[in-house]
């Protein structure tokens, strides 16, 4: 299907005014040569040309507004580049709503509203996110592409988001200056800074607007605001100097003007000059009515001094105030400040407290007297004086919480309970406290009353991370120290104090757990060692070691095949210990002494069955056990199981040479096998080794001469 056209209901209408200049001239009639045949993209250069020489005038705005009209037209219908397209219309729309003030915006509506739809077409075709969010970052890709107009129309869309206010409306006063369109530019400024007062740098770029656009009143506002929040910036100081020296030429017995200039002097550090102009502005006032005039330049030069140190003049001057004015709350505050700098700590004191009954709800005020005081009071009293003045003004609480901090950090935690308490006194919601006392609590090791403290704080600030994980450390750091005292008794040897401690950790842990098992060690209690020695295991079922130690007490136990079976644990897990390795090793010789003698009583007994498994596990225990393969190669005999006597009787020959009753036995069952000349082997082998001189020996002899004729 075939798009729908963009197509315009209207265009915005003007008449030709007077243009301003030649410039002027030839630059708007180029707009318009270049929009009559088609150029759009020159029309545009030129139109914003004629407009950087007047920027005031309608007629090459609207020529503008067309020619970015019509380019979205063409860039949407015949070259289907809506993104493109869309940029136009937002310049379109900005030169239409946003450049102009008053009835020119209004003359435009149907314009604007014919070219906003044709922005809307345009945004649908390419899926535009129309969220705050998605409008402020395409804003600030356009800005930085140099769309200024474009990136303007975006940002006005999320002026009104609290979230991007600030920075919209700064960054539209920025491009709107740089457009050249300083009126507008000075509107926007004072909007931003209605959203974002304290702004140093955005102050200083309205003021010098204002400064650029003669409106010097306006302008000395800005820069004396913009200096409150900097540090004497210079170049403010010079731009107020000039303004200030510009009106004095006219005015030059002014005597606020002199007293501005004397202020500026004195931030600038040139006392002299300044005290210049205070002396003239006292002058000059002298001749007028106006008392604040006089008592403001007297307090200029008293800064003035002050500022110079030279404490003792500025006094002077502040006492010639307050003779005459003496609740001037100035003169007061200044006279204060002069004595505490000249080290008369009580007499500053004293004014402080003028001051407060002058300006009650001063917090800064009651908090110097605070700080003054300290030195002559106990933390007992100052704690007791914070909190009478917390009552009235609760920033003392802020001050108490500070103080708190203060004595924390000195190590001095009984005075930092006491303010820490204070402040949860007055303010029971402010997590730090809880946290910080709790702390001071657990460095004089009383764990039990830091966790409640914490405890209690969790149930107020469930979702505090900070309270959640100190109570986590505070219990790990208890234990710590309980490890620690139980460890210093076993060292001490002082074995059931070591396990009442390290049963007092909870929860247990392996570490504990370990403890109370090598102190029943100490206390030779080997049952309980086991005892506790498993529960560490079932913590930790994968750790060698503790498997070896049970393995080894059960041996010392002499409880052969529990200590075997766990020694085998400690071999599994960790190969490479070469103790358990080796205890292994012993303890499966004894258990294959065990079942051998448990399978001989069998064996004695005509219990074959029952013998055969006990010398079978005897070998598994041990498979060097040369009696075991002797006791199994008769179980085999006495079944008849002549071959698998034969294998066994070898091999208890091999474990142990000096058998030689063994080869004996082996020719018998190759005898009885009718095996003879391997028999006769076994007979000489026999003879030849054998000492004693009886029947095994005789029959032996008898049965080489009978065999001999299968020597060879």
């Amino acid at each position: 299907m075939r798009k729908i056209s963009i197509i315009w209901g209207c265009v915005v209408l003007f008449a030709f005014g007077n243009i301003a200049s030649a410039d002027f001239r030839e630059h708007y009639e180029l707009g318009q040569q270049y929009l009559y045949k088609s150029q759009y993209s020159s029309s545009i250069d030129e139109f914003k040309k004629a407009l950087r020489i007047n920027y005031l005038d309608s007629s090459a705005r609207i020529g503008l507004v067309n020619a970015y009209l019509a380019r979205g037209t063409y860039y949407a219908n015949n070259a289907g580049n809506y993104n493109d397209a869309a940029d136009d219309f937002r310049s379109a729309l900005f030169y239409i709503k946003y450049y102009p003030k008053g009835n020119d915006v209004q003359n435009s509506y149907a314009t604007a509203t014919s070219a906003l739809n044709s922005l809307n077409y345009c945004l649908k075709q390419l899926g535009f996110d129309y969220s705050a969010d998605s409008r402020y970052h395409k804003a600030d890709q356009l800005r930085t592409e140099g769309k200024f107009p474009a990136a303007i129309y975006e940002l006005e869309q999320v002026v009104s988001n609290p979230k991007y206010k600030k920075t919209a409306l700064a960054q539209i006063a920025d491009m709107v200056r740089i457009l050249g369109n300083n009126d507008r530019a000075a509107d926007y400024y004072g909007e931003a800074l209605k959203a974002d007062p304290h702004n140093g740098p955005l102050l200083l770029r309205y003021a010098r607007l204002l400064d650029k656009l003669g409106r010097q009143d306006e302008a000395v506002a800005q820069y004396n605001v913009a200096l409150s929040e900097s540090e004497n910036d210079p170049e403010i100081l010079y731009a107020l100097e000039r303004i200030y020296s510009k009106k004095l030429d006219a005015s030059p017995k002014d005597p606020e003007l002199n007293a501005n200039i004397g202020a500026i002097k004195q931030k600038q550090g040139d006392y002299v000059n300044a005290l210049a102009y205070y002396k003239k502005a006292e002058e000059y006032s002298a001749t007028t009515s106006d008392i604040n005039s006089r008592v403001n330049t007297r307090l200029n030069i008293g800064t003035l001094f002050q500022a110079q140190k030279n404490y003792t003049k500025a006094l002077e001057v502040y006492k010639s105030i307050l003779t005459e004015f003496p609740d001037n709350l100035n003169a007061n505050l200044y006279t204060a400040q002069c004595l505490e700098l000249s080290g008369e700590t009580e007499k500053a004191i004293d004014a402080y407290e003028k001051v407060l009954s002058l300006d009650p709800t001063n917090s800064e005020i009651r908090q110097t007297i605070t700080t003054l005081k300290r030195n002559s009071m106990t933390p007992e009293q100052l704690l007791a004086y914070i909190e009478t003045n917390s009552q009235v003004d609760k920033s003392m609480i802020d001050m108490m919480y500070d103080y708190a901090v203060e004595y924390h950090k000195k190590n001095d935690t009984d005075n930092a309970i006491k303010f820490y308490r204070g402040v949860l006194k007055f303010n029971k919601n402010k997590a730090d406290a809880y946290t910080n006392l709790a702390l001071c609590y657990a460095e004089k090791n009383d764990y039990k009353s830091a966790k409640e403290i914490l405890t209690t704080a969790k149930q107020r600030f469930p979702n505090n991370k900070i309270i959640s994980e100190t109570l986590a450390d505070l219990n790990n750091a208890e234990i710590l120290d309980s490890v620690n005292g139980a460890y210093e008794a076993y060292t001490a040897k002082d074995y059931n104090k070591a396990i009442q401690l390290y049963s007092a950790i909870n929860p247990q842990t392996k570490d504990s757990l370990l403890g109370i098992a090598a102190s029943y060690e100490g206390l030779q209690d080997t049952t309980n060692a086991i005892t506790y020695y498993k529960k560490a295991l079932n913590l930790e079922p994968n750790n060698a070691n503790i498997a070896y130690s049970i393995g080894a007490l059960y041996a010392n136990k002499e409880d052969w095949y529990n200590a075997k079976s766990y020694l085998q644990k400690a071999v599994k897990l960790n190969p490479a210990n070469k103790d358990a390795v080796s205890a292994l090793a012993d303890i499966s010789k004894v258990t294959s002494q065990i079942q051998l003698q448990k399978g001989a009583e069998l064996f004695n007994a005509s219990n074959y069955e029952g013998a055969l498994k006990a010398f079978n596990q005897a070998i598994i225990d041990d498979n060097t056990n040369s009696d075991a393969y002797y006791y199994r190669a008769m179980v085999y005999d006495a079944k008849n199981q002549r071959n698998l006597a034969i294998n066994d009787y070898k091999k208890a020959i091999q474990y142990n040479p000096e058998q030689h009753i063994v080869n004996y036995l082996i020719a018998v069952d190759f005898d009885t096998l009718s095996q003879y000349k391997t028999a006769l082997s076994f007979y000489q082998k026999f003879a030849s080794k054998y000492q004693t001189d009886d029947e095994y020996l005789k029959y032996a002899k008898s049965r080489i001469k009978e065999l001999a004729q299968y020597g060879n």
